[in-house]
């Protein structure tokens, strides 16, 4: 595809949302069936993800794109402000790397609260004014 005729993502929400609208996809009551199909495409993106298959990786997030636009249609939101919601959510959260995953700091009570792998890996923890808690310290009460 040329950047010429390259679409935007709000023009991918309008088009889904008109061929879903089109093909009676969109009633609420159908929206656990959905669900099941955003977890389809998502497990085979996993799957080619896996298997190194790029043009199956990219198939499976535009797949995975139209069932979350589909679904979200149904539950009566609206994709972009779902996106945006989840956004605002994360724009500023801190965090560490700890084995190829993003763990979330977590505040709770004035503790910065860690995961046992970044408690492990202290040494690439800035301090930051917060006292530093194990999670699962704090879960059992230490």
């Amino acid at each position: 595809m040329d950047k010429q005729s390259r679409m935007t993502f709000d023009d991918g929400i309008r088009n889904v949302s008109q061929w879903a609208q089109d093909k009676g996809l969109l009633e609420r009551e159908n929206a656990t069936k959905q669900l099941l199909k955003v977890m389809e495409e998502v497990g085979e993106t996993a799957s080619a993800i896996l298997k190194g298959d790029h043009e199956k990786v990219v198939d499976g997030i535009g797949d995975s794109f139209v069932t979350l636009i589909v679904l979200s249609k149904q539950l009566g939101l609206e994709p972009l402000h779902c996106l945006e919601v989840a956004w605002n959510e994360i724009k500023d959260r801190k965090g560490n790397m700890v084995d190829g995953t993003f763990v979330k700091e977590l505040v709770h009570n004035n503790l910065q609260v860690v995961t046992q792998e970044s408690w492990e890996k202290a040494d690439k923890i800035t301090h930051d004014g917060f006292v530093y808690v194990k999670y699962n310290d704090l879960l059992s009460g230490k």
